[in-house]
């Protein structure tokens, strides 16, 4: 039974013995593996409980069905590699360690990959916000939602990508699509500047090769260039907190690609208020909002 407890760690930091160590231990290896299989037919070491450490939705109960794991077996009838394979293979899995916690415990670790948005793009058949559709992580790493991370997921905002090739995207790697990796780090950029709820995003629109548009929870849109994120942000937040500082009425669309002489559409706007630039001076610049 000593054995099955696995060698304790005592490395000499000063590296004395270690050619030792490797002699002793090579004419050791016979008599361990014979412990442990000795092991696999003790009901001492029965498969018990199976925990999972995760920062996301897997479960205990899938963990079993995927990798077949029984509890009439015994810890060391289970192969630790084969049930890591199994579940780092799951597109939505980034790593995951597996280990035994004796007398009967499977300890395993699970690092899952952290859904930001949702994918719609036709020609794929990716359907958007919806049970079985495509989610992506930060770093561009695609990968479908279960019914678990659907229901956690369905608050995020789209991606809505125009064109796209199959090749472009493999669930479980990251894609290769330049686009959609700009609308990423648009959206990052975004997060970080800490908008008010309301103008956060809810669909992002890959509408051209030059230019996303936002479109937020209050209906505003906003066109962004695949470039300059930061001003581009900065401006936003400026020419929205001016409006409603002003109570100028609420905005339709902007676009945020010029530096100056942004475009702004109001709702309900008439020909008259149509003719009357607004100055907006944010703290950082200058810029004119136009309407």
């Amino acid at each position: 039974n000593g054995l099955c407890r696995g060698r304790r760690r005592s490395d000499d930091p000063r590296g004395f013995g270690k050619g030792l160590r490797k002699k002793v231990i090579g004419k050791r290896l016979p008599y361990y593996q014979q412990g442990r299989e000795r092991c696999k037919d003790n009901q001492y070491y029965r498969l018990q409980a199976i925990e999972v450490d995760t920062n996301g939705y897997l479960s205990a109960t899938r963990v079993a069905d995927l990798a077949e794991l029984k509890l009439d077996k015994t810890v060391f009838d289970i192969d630790l590699d084969e049930v890591q394979k199994v579940l780092t293979d799951l597109p939505e899995i980034e790593k995951c360690e597996v280990e035994r916690r004796l007398p009967g415990m499977l300890k395993i670790t699970v690092t899952e990959r952290d859904a930001v948005a949702w994918l719609q793009c036709e020609a794929l058949g990716y359907p958007g916000c919806s049970d079985g559709g495509v989610l992506v992580d930060r770093k561009g790493f695609t990968f479908p939602s279960g019914e678990a991370l659907w229901q956690a997921s369905r608050n995020l905002p789209v991606i809505v990508i125009s064109e796209a090739r199959s090749e472009e995207f493999e669930h479980g790697y990251q894609s290769t699509h330049d686009d959609l990796m700009l609308a990423l780090s648009l959206m990052e950029v975004i997060d970080q500047a800490g908008l008010r709820p309301e103008w956060r995003a809810v669909k992002f629109d890959l509408i051209n090769e030059y230019s996303i548009e936002l479109t937020s929870h209050d209906g505003v849109k906003a066109v962004f260039g695949m470039w300059d994120h930061q001003r581009q942000v900065k401006d936003l937040i400026s020419i929205r907190e001016h409006c409603r500082d002003k109570k100028l009425g609420k905005i339709k669309t902007m676009n945020l690609i010029p530096r100056i002489n942004i475009p702004v559409e109001f709702e309900n706007e008439t020909q008259k208020t149509k003719s009357i630039p607004v100055i907006v001076r944010p703290k950082s610049k200058g810029s004119s909002l136009q309407h």
